[in-house]
């Protein structure tokens, strides 16, 4: 198996949210007057957003990765300080708003140093290495959480054509943001692809529940819902397989969760138990997060769907062994019975024989 570090999915988001950083600043500069250090704060952080996405364009995970992170923690840090002292009127949400970014890009961070290619890093910081892998995604949900009155200012007021495509601009907008942080949590828990040096590996033949994260995300975000409710469907559908399930019909869950009043957070519980289960009968890491997933499906759906189909994938392409049902350690038992019987004389070999084949499914 070869492995060659790929460019991360967060390279490419984070081009587009500089391309509109670009077409704002301009549209500010000509239409209005913000007073200059406005316009140095912004074009800091552009600046240091076109740094970060040259680093990941090169796909280095260095010291390099940690400084532009760490630069942005400290530009956020600065803000706080100066909205402390300066706006006595700024709310309570900003402030938490705020916060939330700083742990956001504190904890990517730490996760950038603790997965640093240099070996003396490594060693030293496995153990945290070791627990980001486990909660890669909590960088992206705080960011997530820092941004959630947008949807209240979008909203807010009258309802009409306007408001409403400022939400739908906001929330596609709020998407790409996560999808940026969430790609780059995955990228530095592996950052590598895995190719076959005989033959390439297709989709299908990893499992019908694998699909590409890529372009999950970005199904998630840019078609507005339908591809959140395929989703749905197709996941029902193969988690059917968790050891002694009960037999959920794809397409009535479906209309439950699309019409029934909260029956999205028991369908995300369920199938997060069943994920479970099936990590469990193989051996993976990553088990009881079942509670978690009700957690996002209430409050990030987004986010939820994405770390879902990443424990889905993981089960997909493990090496691990096959899915283990239950029953068969009362088969085991139940064989060395009979074979008890067949040692004291009681039962022919051939009784024995078909009661193995019964068991056995042979």
């Amino acid at each position: 198996m070869e492995k060659k570090i790929r460019t991360p999915l967060a390279a490419i988001l984070l081009t587009l949210i500089i391309a509109r950083q670009i077409f704002v600043l301009i549209y500010e500069l000509f239409f209005n007057d913000y007073g200059i250090h406005i316009y140095i704060y912004n074009f800091i952080i552009m600046g240091i957003d076109v740094f970060l996405c040259g680093v990941l364009f090169a796909k280095k995970r260095n010291i390099v990765l940690v400084i532009a992170l760490a630069l942005k923690t400290i530009l956020d840090i600065n803000v706080i300080v100066y909205l402390i002292k300066y706006c006595y009127y700024t709310s309570v949400l900003t402030y938490l708003e705020m916060a939330l970014e700083i742990i956001a890009y504190a904890l990517l961070a730490l996760y950038a140093l603790a997965s640093c290619e240099q070996i003396s890093i490594k060693a030293k910081l496995s153990k945290v290495k070791e627990f980001a892998d486990k909660f890669f995604y909590l960088p992206a949900l705080m960011m997530a959480l820092s941004y959630l009155s947008i949807f209240y200012f979008s909203l807010g007021g009258e309802i009409n054509w306007e408001t409403v495509l400022s939400f739908l601009i906001s929330l596609i907008l709020w998407g790409l943001e996560v999808a940026v942080w969430l790609s780059l949590c995955l990228w530095l828990k592996d950052p590598y692809s895995k190719k076959e040096t005989t033959s390439s590996t297709a989709d299908d033949d990893l499992g019908d529940g694998y699909y590409k994260l890529s372009k999950h995300i970005l199904l998630l975000i840019f078609t507005g819902g339908i591809w959140y409710l395929i989703w749905i469907h197709r996941t029902t559908k193969h988690l059917n397989k968790a050891p002694n399930a009960e037999y959920y019909n794809p397409t009535s869950k479906l209309l439950l969760f699309m019409f029934v009043p909260f029956y999205f957070i028991y369908w995300h519980y369920k199938h997060g138990q069943r994920i479970d289960s099936i990590n469990k009968a193989k051996g993976l890491h990553g088990s009881d997060m079942a509670t978690l997933f009700m957690i996002l499906g209430i409050l990030i759906p987004t986010i939820a769907a994405i770390i879902m189909q990443d424990k889905i994938n993981a089960i997909c392409t493990s090496k691990g062994t096959n899915i283990v049902s239950q029953e068969q350690p009362s088969t085991i038992e139940e064989l060395k019975k009979y074979k008890e019987l067949l040692d004291a004389g009681i039962i022919t070999q051939e009784e024995f024989d078909t009661k193995k084949t019964q068991l056995l499914n042979l």
